[in-house]
């Protein structure tokens, strides 16, 4: 009977948890597996309550009692008897704020299948991709504490939605500015909590339009970016850059492009900042494989290692090919001046370089349209690598001078811890609750007497 009795209460919980997850009413969201995991979690922490409260309910005492949590521990009880549409936003009111929910959402917010739980209407996001040109994507992650996009990637997202390109920018706060701008140009946003840098983003979009037969049916082109580089050398050069690419996707066979190459920590991998795929290793076993069994972590040193470093290993070790834009030994054979940059910072050893950071100068020589944002804002070389851009031709020198005023403002801005204001008591409910328990005691007493 207990059995019994325990499978009733886990279905009246979820069939709750599902009434309350709708957000018509009050157009906030609440996911069904993490209301239910509150629940049960709720149902065995407050188990003292919940017996004081069965009593209360079979004594029919208080029944006109109003409060959110009253309601709530109510539910728990009898979860087939909410039934209003009131009594079912009190509940979802007051599951947010417990602590049962927001540990469910800890619980459940790294594992490596919720990637549903990470982006905001992921269903949602397959349709718009739908509605414009799947068949290229341009997917790009973006992360700014004031919600700032920069202009120079403004300007080369529009340029390359022209050229056919669908465009995603993934982001976890955009300021309202940054949205229109983006809307305007017909950029598709798709909000995604901060978690797991922009490995984690990758991963997410990737299972995400796995799921969709249409999406990788159509798909032929697929580039994955991020937001660490600046488009410094202008719109056009990116263009370029972004043509040469897709020209070196139409090759019939899986392949993995990117715009350096790096063996620093003794591994040969393409570095995660702009990587390009064709649709035969976009439907290969070997690419669904690698994101589905990839860990979500904050760590960037454990993302750079399992997911940057981790993908091509992978992808290498089965038989795919990759190809570079501007490869170390290019560099290192046809650069002139990168023997002085390269003694400059002591690097004597070919798996101590890493291109994008210690040989940037020679990248943009060499033709490359992006920089790396940790050169300019954090790189320690004399003289300040911001002071050496001048000698690059930046024809949009406007939007480069904005951007940089805009990001040192966002990567050096302090907010102060503000206290969170203290949770309203609600002494008349508790000691209700623990003139119950007075009364309980008495009770038991007696009845052992």
């Amino acid at each position: 009977m207990k059995v019994i009795r325990n499978y009733q209460t886990s279905l009246g919980l979820r069939k709750l948890a599902k009434a309350i997850q709708t957000k018509e009413a009050d157009n906030i969201a609440i996911d069904r597996l993490i209301a239910y995991k509150a629940l049960r979690k709720l149902r065995s922490s407050k188990s003292n309550y919940l017996i004081l409260l069965q009593i209360f309910l079979k004594l029919k005492i208080n029944q006109l009692i109003r409060h959110p949590k009253y309601i709530l521990l109510k539910g728990i009880i009898q979860p087939n008897e909410i039934k209003t549409l009131e009594d079912q936003q009190i509940i979802k009111w007051a599951i947010l704020e417990t602590a049962s929910y927001k540990q469910s959402i800890q619980e459940t917010i790294y594992k490596k299948w919720a990637y549903k739980f990470r982006i905001t209407d992921s269903e949602e996001l397959l349709q718009k991709i739908k509605l414009n040109n799947p068949e290229k994507i341009f997917f790009f992650h973006h992360y700014d504490r004031l919600g700032y996009f920069p202009q120079s990637w403004l300007s080369s997202l529009e340029a390359i939605y022209q050229q056919g390109w669908t465009v995603i920018v993934s982001s976890s706060y955009l300021s309202q500015t940054a949205t229109k701008e983006l809307e305007e140009r017909n950029i598709i946003i798709s909000l995604r909590k901060n978690i797991g840098i922009c490995i984690g983003a990758y991963k997410d979009f990737n299972m995400n339009i796995l799921n969709d037969k249409d999406i990788m049916k159509k798909c032929k082109k697929l580039i994955l970016a991020n937001d660490s580089t600046l488009p410094i050398s202008g719109t056009s050069k990116f263009e370029e850059c972004i043509g040469r690419l897709s020209t070196k996707l139409e090759a019939r066979i899986p392949l993995l492009t990117g715009i350096t190459d790096s063996v620093q920590t003794d591994a040969f991998h393409l570095q995660s900042y702009l990587l390009g795929l064709n649709n035969y290793l976009l439907n290969h076993d070997e690419w669904k494989i690698f994101w589905n069994t990839l860990s979500i972590t904050d760590n960037k040193d454990e993302a750079i290692n399992s997911g940057e470093i981790g993908l091509t290993l992978h992808l290498v070790n089965n038989g795919i090919r990759t190809w570079t834009m501007y490869p170390m030994i290019d560099l290192l054979l046809d650069q002139k001046d990168i023997e002085h940059e390269t003694n400059g910072l002591g690097v004597s050893k070919i798996n101590t370089l890493n291109p994008s950071i210690y040989t940037w100068k020679s990248l943009l020589n060499a033709g490359c349209p992006l920089v790396k944002k940790y050169v300019l804002f954090e790189f320690p070389q004399l003289p300040i690598p911001i002071s050496q851009l001048k000698q690059w031709n930046i024809n949009y020198d406007y939007e480069i001078r904005t951007d940089l005023h805009q990001l040192i403002k966002s990567k050096f801005h302090s907010i102060s811890k503000i206290p969170d204001p203290k949770p309203i008591k609600y002494s008349l409910f508790r000691r209700a609750i623990e003139k119950a328990k007075r009364i309980l005691k008495k009770f038991i007493a007696y009845k052992n007497q």
